[in-house]
């Protein structure tokens, strides 16, 4: 399962980056395409921070190495956050604009 989940997640990045990073440039101004294609790897950058972080805390606290673990509760909460990006884009996506 993990072999073929790696094999999915490759074949998703070799079709999704190139159409990405070819939108990011024919949006951008004349001159300009590098600094659009660095801002537009940013979200993803800054996103490695936090997402670490709350990894590693909610390892610790919902699966110790001993003791009861509850993995459900923990995969209930990333799955809350991943699932706050699209709201909050819809939320506030007439002040975006």
């Amino acid at each position: 399962a993990a072999v073929f989940w790696i094999i999915v997640l490759s074949l998703g990045e070799a079709i999704w980056s190139p159409r990405f990073y070819d939108y990011t440039v024919s949006v951008a101004p004349e001159g300009k395409e590098g600094t659009f294609m660095a801002l537009s790897s940013a979200p993803l950058f800054l996103a490695t921070m936090p997402a670490g972080i709350l990894s590693g805390h909610l390892l610790e606290v919902y699966c110790p190495e001993e003791g009861r673990r509850n993995s459900q509760m923990m995969w209930l909460i990333i799955g809350l956050v991943t699932a706050s990006s699209p709201v909050l884009m819809t939320l506030t996506q007439r002040w975006v604009r």
